[in-house]
């Protein structure tokens, strides 16, 4: 039998082994992801993060506590330790792995075999006082009434499996490896040898040159066409009718003598119009302003240009020459030997 000083997962254990009534109709699970808990316990935690956090307590909060129940268990802040009340000795009791003290409480656990206490074996767990100090749990220093057995439940049924979870997401495409180094070349190979050059066929005869076939005699040239004849002169426009002479304006202020301008070019000469009739001489008015020079008028139409005689007909193409005969071909020559590779 081998003593041990009570960790945290046994005082927890204790706590829950304490409970003198069971309400629930199953066992509970709890846990990050589905489990089914196992048969032989009333609760079964499990997590690969988390832990049970302990209800934490000052000292004089733990000692406030009322009519503790036997195995109850507390986080006391002071004493940075786990502490557990124990109805054998009326005391808290502390689950810290410290050196033993006169009368420590002390818990010690037993594998058991298959028997009557456990069908398919377990622990089973002693507690007392070590009354003599030996750091080891004697037999009669075990309190019968606390023993307890932790036996091994059978082996459940294989539950169902879950369903697939989601695809994740894609991962980043990690970084393209450096080039390596270019490899050695290789060593060349040798050049193969040259094969023997073939005999060269013999020529074939020349074939003999046709006979150039005589000139074809020159058509005729045809006759020149008619020149077409000269289109009519197109008619002079009729002369405007003159405007009515202004009413004469006051004499204004002689302006400075402005800058004698650049001459013009000389605008292209118009035709010239028709002559209008005299009129009835009217009275004699006052000196009107000299008038603004006319603009010249525009140049006249160009009459069209008559149309082109037409093409004198083309003379008869001369007779073709009779073309020579072609010579006969020489015979090919016979094709040499390939040569070796």
């Amino acid at each position: 039998m081998k003593s041990i000083i009570l960790n945290f997962s046994f005082g927890f254990l204790i706590s829950i082994l304490g409970l003198n009534n069971i309400f629930a109709q199953q066992n509970v699970g709890i846990s990050e992801t589905p489990i089914i808990p196992d048969v032989t316990s009333i609760l079964e935690i499990y997590s690969t993060s988390k832990g049970i956090l302990i209800p934490r307590l000052t000292s004089i909060q733990r000692n406030s506590i009322v009519s503790p129940a036997n195995g109850l268990l507390v986080f006391d802040t002071e004493e940075d330790c786990f502490m557990f009340y124990s109805s054998f000795s009326s005391a808290w009791q502390s689950l810290c792995n410290s050196a033993p003290t006169a009368n420590s409480y002390l818990i010690s656990s037993n594998t058991l075999s298959s028997g009557t206490l456990c069908p398919n074996g377990g622990i089973q767990f002693s507690f007392g006082f070590d009354l003599n100090n030996n750091n080891s749990l004697d037999i009669s220093e075990i309190d019968p009434a606390l023993n307890t057995f932790v036996c091994n439940g059978l082996q459940g049924s294989i539950g169902l499996t879950g369903a697939t979870g989601l695809q994740g997401d894609q991962g980043i495409q990690g970084l393209t490896g450096a080039t390596g180094p270019q490899g050695d070349q290789g060593f060349q190979g040798l050049t193969g040898a040259t094969g023997l050059q073939g005999i060269q066929g013999i020529q074939g005869i020349q074939g003999l040159t046709g006979a150039i076939g005589a000139q074809g005699p020159i058509g005729l040239t045809g006759a020149t066409g008619l020149t077409g004849a000269t289109g009519a002169q197109g008619p002079i426009g009729l002369t405007g009718a003159t405007g009515l002479t202004g009413a004469t304006g006051a004499q204004g202020p002689i302006g400075l003598t402005g800058a004698t301008g650049l001459t013009g070019a000389t605008g292209a000469q118009g035709p010239i119009g028709l002559t209008g009739s005299t009129g009835a001489t009217g009275p004699q008015g006052d000196q009107g302003i000299q008038g603004i020079i006319g603009a010249i008028g525009p140049q006249g139409v160009t009459g069209a240009t008559g149309a082109t005689g037409q093409q004198g007909a083309t003379g008869q193409q001369g007779i073709q020459g009779v073309a020579g005969t072609n010579g006969t071909n020489g015979l090919p020559g016979a094709t040499g030997s390939q040569g070796p590779i």
